[in-house]
C-alpha cells in the first residue's frame, strides 16, 4: 500500500513540474517576424533583384541597389576581360555593363571611379546625363556633372524625366538589348533590362524603350523619377542571381555590386 502512494506521490510531482516549465517557454517566447513585418534587417536593405512580367513583347528585369556604399564603377578598356571573369575578380553579386567607348577605344564622356576621374565629361547631345553616387551616398540623375562624386558616368539619352517619359526623334535607331540606371523617389538605384528573349541581344528601338520604361514604372510601382540609357546590344551584359545575359563584344565599363 505504501508504495502505491510513494508511486502515486512520484507521478503527481512529477506532472506538476511539467506544467511549470511549460508555462515558462510559453511565457518567454519569441514572436517570428513574417518577411515584412516590422522593421528591415541588415540583409533585406541590401540589393534585391526582381523580376516583371513582361511587357511589350520584351522581358524585363531589374535590380534594385538599397545600399549605394555596395555598388562600384570601374573601367574595362585597360584589359577587355568578359563579364563573368570581372564578377569573379572583383566579387560582384551582380554586374551590369556601363557606358559607351568609341572606336579608338576610349571612353565617350565622363566616367569617375572611387573618386579619380578616368575620362572627362564632354559635350554631347545624345549622351546627355550623369549618373553618380556622392561620396556621402547621394544619388542623381542630373544634365550636368555634380561636384566630386564618388562614381560618376556620363550616359544617355535621358528616357525618363521628372517622372515623365522623354520622346526621342533619332536618325537611326535599331533593335537592340537595352540596360538603363534610374533613380527613385526615396532614392534608390535601380538597373533595369529589356531584351528579346528568342534573341537576347535584340530589344526594342531606343525610341520605343521610353514608353516601355514608362509601362513597366507605372504597372511595378518602381517609383523612377529620372532614367538614362547605358550601352546595349552586342557590348552589354546584365549578370545577376536571376539572369545571365553575357556581352558579344568587350563592355567599356561596369557597375560591380558587392555583397
Amino acid at each position: 500500500m505504501k508504495k502505491i502512494i510513494l508511486l502515486a506521490l512520484l507521478l503527481i510531482i512529477i506532472f506538476a513540474i511539467g506544467v511549470l516549465t511549460f508555462s515558462k517557454y510559453s511565457s518567454n517566447k519569441t514572436t517570428l517576424k513574417l518577411p515584412g513585418e516590422g522593421s528591415l534587417d541588415e540583409e533585406t536593405k541590401t540589393q534585391n533583384p526582381q523580376i516583371s512580367t513582361d511587357s511589350g513583347g520584351y522581358k524585363t528585369v531589374w535590380i534594385i541597389v538599397r545600399d549605394t556604399n555596395k555598388l562600384f564603377l570601374n573601367s574595362n578598356l585597360d584589359n577587355k576581360s568578359n563579364s563573368n571573369d570581372l564578377a569573379t575578380k572583383n566579387s560582384c553579386v551582380h554586374l551590369i555593363s556601363g557606358g559607351f567607348y568609341d572606336t579608338k577605344g576610349n571612353h565617350i564622356g565622363l566616367l569617375i571611379s572611387e573618386g579619380e576621374t578616368i575620362s572627362e565629361s564632354q559635350d554631347n547631345k545624345l549622351f546627355n546625363g550623369y549618373f553618380s553616387v556622392s561620396k556621402t551616398g547621394v544619388i542623381s540623375i542630373t544634365e550636368y556633372p555634380v561636384f566630386s562624386p564618388r562614381i560618376s558616368l556620363q550616359s544617355g539619352p535621358y528616357l525618363l524625366k521628372n517622372s515623365e517619359k522623354v520622346k526621342l526623334s533619332l536618325e537611326k535607331d535599331e533593335n537592340a538589348r537595352r540596360i538603363v540606371v534610374g533613380v527613385t523617389k526615396n532614392q534608390l538605384v535601380l538597373f533595369l533590362v529589356i531584351y528579346d528573349q528568342k534573341n537576347t541581344f535584340s530589344g526594342p528601338k531606343l525610341a520605343e524603350s521610353s514608353e516601355i520604361i514608362e509601362k513597366v514604372n507605372k504597372e511595378a510601382k518602381l517609383n523612377m523619377t529620372n532614367v538614362i540609357n547605358l550601352d546595349g546590344g552586342a557590348h552589354s551584359a546584365f549578370i545577376t542571381d536571376l539572369t545571365k545575359l553575357s556581352e558579344a563584344s568587350p563592355i567599356g565599363s561596369y557597375f560591380c555590386i558587392r555583397p
